[in-house]
């Protein structure tokens, strides 16, 4: 049962007509479910069905990958000319029944590859990623040529989305991936109509949400995922990403998700906000009070909300429209239901961290993959699961040890 006392619950209505019924979302997880065909299949079904049953008002599936021959041969899904839009059908329709709408993530990875899966992958300039224990190889500057064939990638696979029965679709424009690559001016050293100067940095991204929209059409939802910064030194700053917001509010998107870092600089765990933020729970709440005047459409905050009263203030404050949830349904995936209907949460904490930058990353990714996992399989999380079992998981997945 509902309170709709809460501002989590009332509706909220999107431009193109949709209405959220709810102000929870499901920020996107790599499931790490697709075999090497790339598709998804009943464990996707069955994971976002128990999300569904959760309370959530959207989810937001975890990347799917544009292109099948730039991304990983296992564990990742993917569209491309040839994908069957079957298995996409099936997964849409695992959510129905519930008051939920589903939106599937967008994403091409860029340089943000390893190694052992691509030797040499694409990017705007020829700048390698450099990121702990996950070794990449220098990439290859994608031509004018590749980069148009790659904004018609992200409008084929919204077009195949919208043909399975999504709600709408996101595109991933942060965390470093291939979009993030263009934004920023330490990835980005063209000097042609692609970089050069913030304007021209933003055309890949301005692109690729013209295209996607013009292909589904008006009454689709279109969001965009957006770095507030890469918290790196000559990254994509706040200037610049309140700039792309405000370059983004005439394009007829949806929703902007804010978020930030990238693989080489992740921020995720929680460390290095103001104190507004760090007060408010959610790593990004100054940055959402700015982005409020360049944007001026439905913002979606995700990144450290943990008590339903700091999500409520968030909402209720008008910081932001929607709250974002990611590794808290990972270990909680009946919270949104539990928050509505005035239950007192669960605690959302998460792994035991080792005190080491690089290696907590890793751990702290991969067991709440391994939660994710268990709730695809039809079973509970197990919140005891020790930190070396997860570290040893990422270990094998990165090495095949």
């Amino acid at each position: 049962m509902r309170s709709y006392s809460s501002p989590l619950a009332h509706p909220l209505p999107l431009p193109c007509g949709t209405v959220l019924p709810n102000r929870f979302v499901k920020s996107a997880m790599g499931e790490g479910l697709a075999g090497r065909d790339r598709l998804p299949n009943g464990l996707h079904c069955v994971l976002y069905r128990a999300w569904a049953d959760g309370g959530a008002g959207a989810l937001i599936t975890g990347n799917i990958m544009v292109d099948p021959d730039q991304c990983p041969p296992s564990g990742n899904v993917a569209i491309g000319p040839a994908t069957p839009v079957e298995p996409f059908r099936a997964w849409a329709a695992s959510v129905r029944g519930n008051d939920c709408k589903i939106l599937a993530q967008l994403n091409h990875p860029g340089r943000q590859i390893a190694k052992k899966y691509i030797a040499t992958p694409l990017a705007p300039s020829p700048i390698r990623l450099h990121k702990g224990l996950m070794r990449c190889g220098i990439p290859r500057q994608l031509e004018h040529k590749e980069i148009l064939g790659i904004i018609d990638a992200f409008s084929r696979a919204a077009r195949v989305c919208q043909a399975a029965g999504f709600d709408g679709v996101e595109i991933h424009a942060a965390h470093g991936y291939l979009i993030s690559q263009f934004l920023s001016p330490l990835t980005n050293h063209r000097t042609d109509e692609w970089g050069g100067d913030p304007v021209r940095r933003q055309q890949f991204l301005i692109r690729i949400a013209k295209a996607v929209r013009d292909t589904v059409g008006a009454d689709f939802v279109v969001g965009v995922k957006l770095n507030s910064a890469d918290f790196q030194r000559g990254g994509l700053d706040n200037d610049e990403s309140l700039a792309v917001m405000h370059a983004l509010a005439g394009l007829r998107i949806d929703f902007l998700e804010i978020s930030g870092g990238t693989y080489e600089s992740p921020v995720t765990l929680g460390k290095g906000y103001g104190a507004s933020s760090a007060s408010r729970e959610a790593y990004f709440t100054d940055f959402a009070i700015m982005a409020r005047k360049a944007f001026p459409l439905p913002i979606l905050l995700t990144g450290g909300f943990r008590t339903a009263s700091a999500m409520s203030a968030a909402v209720e404050e008008g910081v932001t429209d929607l709250v974002g949830l990611a590794r808290a349904l990972a270990q909680q995936p009946g919270l949104p239901r539990c928050a509505l209907s005035g239950q007192q949460l669960p605690p959302i904490s998460g792994p035991r961290l080792l005190g080491h930058k690089r290696l907590d990353a890793l751990v702290d990714l991969r067991w709440h993959v391994a939660q994710i996992q268990r709730i695809a399989a039809g079973q509970k999380p197990d919140l005891a699961l020790s930190s070396w079992s997860a570290l040893k998981q990422s270990l094998i997945r990165i090495y095949g040890i």
